[in-house]
């Protein structure tokens, strides 16, 4: 089984929210090279960098855990109600 990592996650919700990896970085306040490194799990971001992010719409606790905090449908259920 594949484990997804925390950093793997938060790129999914970084492209899920359609942002670069700059823009984000700019967001949680620290330099490309840091979103890089999260993403890659080379470092985990700091608290501060997470609050900042969630105000933009990144699901934290989805991140940190891998639960989502929010219902989601997933597209392929969703087309066959809404073709």
């Amino acid at each position: 089984m594949t484990m997804v990592t925390l950093g793997a996650r938060l790129r999914s919700e970084r492209c899920r929210l359609g942002l670069s990896q700059r823009a984000l970085a700019e967001i949680g306040g620290v330099k490309t090279n840091a979103q890089g490194h999260y993403e890659q799990g080379l470092r985990l971001p700091r608290a501060d960098y997470l609050a900042m992010v969630h105000s933009v719409g990144v699901d934290v606790v989805y991140v940190l855990v891998g639960i989502s905090s929010e219902p989601r449908i997933h597209e392929s259920l969703l087309h066959r109600w809404h073709p």
